[in-house]
């Protein structure tokens, strides 16, 4: 094995660059047999420059969440439940009024139905 596939390979093994990537960097090779593939990328430096970036928004964060005051927002957490709970049992009540309402109905409709039922038995009993 020729030293650019290993190097190729080690990249790979390293995690450095994709399957993809290595895929293609071979293919290179085979398709140009005589020629050197040059790597022109600085991993080490790509990685450095892309970890300072993290620690940069790492702080960034950091210093937004000290503006937070979390006692704050806790207690308009509970003042939200509260308020939920309150809307929660007056819905509560409403139902229980509407379903009191809906039930005199039925049972007033029932006696109709009955009376009406008792006066059309009185009225066949009378035809008979």
């Amino acid at each position: 094995m020729n030293e650019d596939r290993k190097k190729i390979l080690g990249m790979l093994a390293e995690g450095t660059i994709t399957p993809e990537e290595a895929e293609e960097l071979l293919d290179q090779l085979e398709k140009n047999d005589d020629d050197k593939i040059v790597v022109n990328y600085n991993f080490r430096e790509d990685l450095q420059k892309t970890k300072e970036e993290l620690l940069k928004a790492k702080q960034c964060v950091e210093n937004e969440m000290c503006k937070i005051d979390l006692n704050s927002v806790k207690e308009k957490m509970k003042e939200g439940i509260k308020k939920v709970d309150e809307a929660m049992m007056k819905v509560d009540q409403k139902l229980s009024v509407i379903g009191n309402a809906i039930k005199e109905k039925i049972m007033k409709k029932e006696e109709q139905n009955g009376r009406a039922d008792e006066n059309s038995g009185d009225v066949s009993e009378r035809n008979d």
